[in-house]
């Protein structure tokens, strides 16, 4: 189930601005992606950036912004991460 998807279960309104809150928090990972932080211990070239307790997992790859995943913070994530 997707994020979002989860918080409509409870509270629509929220839901959608919570959406467009990561959307947001998206194209500033695109505008200036070296800036948040390194996660090499994941995988290599991963990065993140925080929302709340929201982490927003990407790579860069040439020119380009790859989402890879956003999941919560207190989750596992070596696990998650591995191959």
């Amino acid at each position: 189930m997707d994020i979002g998807d989860f918080i409509a279960l409870d509270n629509r309104p929220r839901a959608a601005s919570f959406v467009a809150e990561i959307e947001a928090k998206i194209v500033e990972v695109g505008e200036r992606p070296g800036s948040f932080q390194k996660r090499d211990d994941l995988h290599k070239g991963l990065r993140h950036a925080r929302h709340g307790r929201y982490l927003i997992f990407f790579i860069k790859v040439d020119e380009e912004v790859q989402i890879v995943r956003v999941i919560e913070g207190s989750r596992d994530l070596p696990r998650l991460f591995e191959l």
